[in-house]
């Protein structure tokens, strides 16, 4: 589609580039979780205690980012408390999972949550999931929204106070409000993920999302209308021989260079990259993890399947951190 076809499209199709609160309560949340210590806030035995359940999540709390889909106007705690009371317990689960598991299985786990052992035997890739957190998600599930509430209160006066200093946010939307006065919505997306994307829909809505506590790689999320990237509005910094050395420790094994080699031409998934390479899936999947953690690889599913692909951006940024150590 050109931009002149957009332009004819204007009264259906709506492109947001601005910071959400729903937004940055997800990404506090997931700071807080990954360091407890975050902007000294304070939580009792109970809460952190309820926080620790989400490090069995594969993105620790960012899945909960997918609500925003389907609930863009959550502004103030308010609504937000309301919404989370109010959502049907398997759309919040299916949700919260990340869509790990089928709604099928949700509601299979639902009626009987032993079942979940049958479940991860034949998804080799959900044995991460500690069984005892999930128990507690789904058989007590109102609990667990409950305490969910609770600590989205403690980091409501965060959130608010970020909010009102909107400089922190120009630099990051000006830089992508430039890209889309000359580029489609869903190419600067894709620049902004450093890929291209293997599922695109004709999507209505294109939500631009800058965030001052997400503090990872720019995340994604999407239906068949709507499609959110939420990028950080702190560029990562270069990097240091601390991070070389570890990223160097993950890459310098064989079996990883080759995976990076197959994905660096088209995206795979498990299976397949396990027939490739003449090894198992179960080790196909460690390896993926490994590389996943210093953000070399992206992962997209498609159906049940997940597909992954080299987070170009990524790639390019540590072999800028390669050549400065190098000529320096």
């Amino acid at each position: 589609m050109k931009l002149g076809d957009i332009m004819a499209r204007e009264f259906e199709l709506r492109i947001i580039n601005k910071p959400a609160y729903y937004i940055e309560m997800v990404a506090l949340l997931n700071r807080v979780i990954k360091d407890r210590t975050y902007r000294q806030i304070q939580f009792n035995d109970s809460q952190d205690s309820f926080l620790d359940l989400f490090k069995d999540f594969r993105i620790e709390g960012c899945e909960l980012f997918e609500l925003y889909l389907y609930e863009e106007n959550i502004h103030d705690i308010y609504r937000l408390e309301s919404v989370l009371k109010n959502y049907a317990k398997n759309d919040f689960l299916y949700l919260l999972c990340g869509e790990e598991f089928s709604r099928s299985e949700i509601e299979l786990l639902i009626e009987k949550f032993d079942s979940i052992q049958g479940i991860i035997a034949n998804n080799k890739y959900l044995e991460r999931y500690n069984c005892n957190s999930m128990r507690f998600v789904f058989e007590r599930t109102d609990e667990f929204v409950d305490k969910l509430i609770d600590v989205f209160k403690i980091l409501n006066k965060e959130v608010v106070e970020l909010l009102v200093e909107e400089t922190i946010y120009e630099d990051s939307i000006s830089k992508v409000s430039l890209d889309l006065k000359s580029k489609m919505p869903l190419d600067v997306a894709q620049g902004i993920m450093g890929k291209k994307f293997k599922r695109v829909f004709d999507f209505n809505t294109y939500y631009f999302i800058p965030s001052y506590f997400y503090g990872h790689q720019p995340m994604r999320t999407f239906n068949e209308k709507t499609q959110v990237v939420i990028y950080p509005t702190q560029e990562a910094d270069g990097y240091n021989k601390n991070m070389l050395v570890n990223a160097l420790k993950i890459i310098g094994d064989q079996t990883r260079l080759e995976i990076i080699e197959k994905l660096s031409v088209r995206p795979m998934y498990g299976k397949e990259l396990a027939n490739e390479l003449g090894i198992v899936t179960s080790t196909v999947s460690h390896h993926l993890e490994q590389l996943r953690s210093i953000g070399l690889i992206h992962e997209e599913r498609e159906k049940n399947t997940k597909y992954f692909s080299i987070n170009r951006k990524e790639y390019n940024r540590f072999c800028d951190g390669m050549r400065r150590f190098i000529e320096k």
